[in-house]
């Protein structure tokens, strides 16, 4: 996946805030080992200080997608060779409230959320959701009816996971019962009613991470795993977070067939991201799961290998530490063949991370290479790349993207770097 999500926070050198954004490309080709600052890659967009840079992205066949809420628009670049094609409005339906707030593709179908879009006089912000097919695809649209619930502002577009030939769609209404948080599902053709999966207990936040590449069973099915980032931790005793795993038939059901939680018996973040890679030759997608308040707030990304060995039970089998007082590190997780060996490199987010001149968050991305046929060790000193600047408040990290743009083999990222307005504005 990617980018990155920060608020107008000023300076520290200057006080001048930063309205405006940059996305910015790094190809895989091109990347030795080291220290990359994240604003010195090929620029993809300048952005206008009237869209923000609370943007959303996704990546799809050669064109980056960008839901840019401020402006209430999703907008498509395209790639050709080199240069980037000036960004053209998909459409918007009508969804006023922040629509592009969170984007998710999946083949032809991208699902645009809209979390401030009202559904009446007596539900404000009840959100709402838009999906996008082929031009032979009608759109459609899912409305939310429960009053600031916020319905849209995490969506994933998903394969088929019911087995009944239509792709999926999920999407997280994070405020609704009491902020435990529901998550949606339903066709992407709207042809079969929304199926409701949701949190047990008050702010749980229940959704904050929806991942639906996931194959527990290698069968070619697609799992649907929820991260609850503030629910009851596997001992029982802690808010340190839980993911929830569903096949088909506990999406119908309503209730997980297990969920994999916490360990660590502190207030983790566990779940507040998840990713599903190949780190391994053997074939099998491994999951990721971010804890970005593990070891006060320094973070953890925990890696679990794929195979029906997964369950309540499991642990990690490798553990990647964050560093620094509240990094941050695990809070927006990607992958993707950087080198073209055929194996996804992980990437983790630290948009936390304080530098050692004490600049206030300036974070990291930190990537690491595949595992190969071994189990390996992973360290932050171990990354293969670093993305990183000394300037306060960039937050490197908070959100990226990442996939094969130019059809060569090897993956690029695509960062959102805020930055000052343009000059003349």
């Amino acid at each position: 996946m990617a980018l990155l999500l920060l608020l107008a926070c000023p300076d520290d050198s200057s006080g001048a805030t930063f309205p405006a954004a940059d996305l910015v490309r790094f190809d895989g080709a091109a990347l030795a080992e080291g220290v990359y600052d994240p604003r010195e890659g090929d620029v993809v967009v300048q952005a206008a200080t009237a869209d923000g840079h609370d943007w959303a992205l996704a990546l799809r066949d050669g064109e980056v997608i960008a839901g840019v809420p401020e402006a209430g628009e999703l907008r498509r670049y395209r790639l050709d060779g080199t240069d980037v094609s000036e960004g053209e409005v998909l459409g918007s339906a009508g969804l006023s409230g922040r629509y592009g707030a969170a984007v998710s593709v999946n083949g032809a179908v991208v699902v645009i959320g809209a979390p401030a879009t009202d559904g009446g006089p007596d539900a404000a912000q009840a959100g709402a959701v838009q999906v996008l097919g082929d031009e032979t695809v009608e759109a459609v649209a899912y409305a939310g009816d429960s009053a600031q619930g916020r319905l849209g502002g995490v969506v994933a577009a998903c394969a088929d996971i019911d087995g009944d030939g239509v792709a999926e769609v999920a999407a997280a209404a994070l405020w609704e019962a009491d902020l435990a948080g529901r998550v949606y599902v339903g066709s992407a053709d709207g042809s079969a009613e929304l199926a409701v999966v949701e949190g047990v207990r008050p702010n749980e936040r229940f959704g904050a991470a929806i991942e639906c590449a996931y194959d527990r069973f290698s069968d070619g099915g697609s799992d649907l795993l929820v991260g609850a980032p503030f629910g009851v931790s596997a001992d029982g005793t802690t808010l340190g977070g839980y993911v929830a795993a569903f096949d088909a038939a506990a999406v119908a059901a309503g209730s997980p067939q297990f969920t994999l939680g916490s360990r660590t018996g502190d207030v983790d973040g566990f779940g507040s991201a998840l990713a599903s890679c190949r780190l391994r030759s053997t074939g099998l997608r491994d999951l990721v799961v971010g804890a970005p308040l593990a070891n006060g707030g320094a973070g953890a990304a925990y890696v679990y290998f794929g195979g029906t060995g997964l369950s309540a039970a499991s642990f990690p089998a490798v553990t990647l530490p964050g560093e620094g007082t509240d990094a941050r590190f695990g809070a927006h997780l990607g992958c993707g063949d950087l080198d073209g060996d055929g194996l996804d490199e992980l990437f983790v987010g630290a948009p936390g991370l304080d530098s050692a001149a004490g600049n206030h968050d300036v974070g990291a991305l930190y990537v690491y290479r595949g595992l190969g046929t071994s189990s390996g060790t992973f360290t932050t000193t171990a990354a293969h790349h670093v993305f990183t600047a000394d300037r306060a408040f960039l937050r490197t990290g908070e959100r990226f993207v990442v996939g094969d743009l130019d059809a060569d083999g090897k993956a690029e990222v695509v960062l959102l770097v805020r930055q000052r307005a343009p000059s003349g504005e």
